[in-house]
């Protein structure tokens, strides 16, 4: 008796011993990997790439996204129904295939940036993984516009909208110039960022022709994202001056009709002209007449 319960206790021991290696070991036969860190761009659809290894086929029970918002937000979950893979917060499943399971984030808006948990579960265990979602909308090509101050002094300058945050530097024949320079940063109501960067220059009568260049300089990617260029010199230069064009317009509007009533009134005059010489019986009858009414109407 002694040995049987001593056996059963045994037993007991080795099969306790061995679901506690199962549940321990669960989640070892199954791996997630997705990617650390995802940009995606304003407005377009953004890929969060997962990819799911077992160590043997398995059957998908599962999945869920939750965004680190404060409340711990659930955006996407999937429970194996051919339902639940429809778009969920504009969130869906790429492919009904097993091992891609990656999701798709439609129309990307800014307020999705932030850090994701995204756990699921199978058959032989679960994995959870973090995923950090940057959203971007790159930047404008910068307008450039150039102002007459004086016949030396001149502005310049550079408009573009974009997010995340961003510099503009400035160059002229590839010396930099940004020191020089202000730059005003101010959101739209879209949540982007607008950058107005304004140079001043002042130039000599012998100064030759320059270009000024505008880049902006994306700070988390540490790279130039989009510049443009213009042509500044005192002879033939590329200037906008709205109060000069103005004047101008109006100038050339009254010259216009000053030429034009003139040349009116001396063609209605040589007409007058040419019809007297030609009429000039007609209208002695008609002063003749006119002085026998008048004559007639005072007595």
């Amino acid at each position: 008796m002694k040995g049987i319960l001593e056996m059963d206790l045994n037993l007991q021991i080795y099969c306790y011993l061995v679901l506690c290696a199962n549940v321990y070991s669960a989640p070892e036969f199954v791996t997630l990997k997705c990617e650390e860190t995802v940009t995606g761009i304003l407005n377009e659809d953004t890929i969060l790439p997962c990819n799911l290894t077992t160590a043997k086929p398995s059957k998908l029970k599962y999945i869920e996204l939750r965004k680190d918002d404060g409340h711990d937000t659930i955006v996407f979950k999937f429970d194996g129904s051919h339902n639940s893979r429809k778009a969920q917060n504009r969130i869906k499943l790429l492919s009904p295939d097993l091992q891609n399971i990656s999701l798709v984030l439609q129309k990307t808006q800014l307020s999705d940036s932030g850090k994701y948990n995204y756990y699921l579960e199978t058959n032989l265990g679960y994995k959870d993984v973090n995923i950090v979602l940057v959203v971007k909308a790159p930047y404008s090509l910068p307008k450039l516009v150039l102002v007459n101050l004086s016949e030396t002094t001149k502005v310049v300058t550079c408009e573009t909208t974009g997010y995340p945050s961003a510099q503009i530097h400035w160059t002229v024949d590839g010396k930099n110039l940004t020191l020089s320079s202000e730059t005003k940063r101010k959101e739209t109501a879209q949540g982007l960022i607008s950058l107005t960067s304004t140079l001043p220059i002042i130039m000599s009568e012998t100064d030759q022709e320059h270009i000024y260049t505008c880049a902006v300089w994306n700070e988390a990617e540490r790279k130039y994202e989009a510049r443009n260029s213009i042509s500044i010199s005192n002879v033939n230069q590329p200037i906008y001056n709205q109060q000069t064009e103005e004047k101008k317009r109006i100038s050339l509007t009254v010259v216009g009709v000053v030429v034009g009533g003139l040349a009116a009134g001396i063609f209605l005059l040589g007409l007058l002209k040419f019809w007297r010489r030609r009429h000039p019986v007609r209208q002695f009858v008609e002063e003749a007449g006119n002085q026998m009414l008048k004559k007639f109407t005072q007595v």
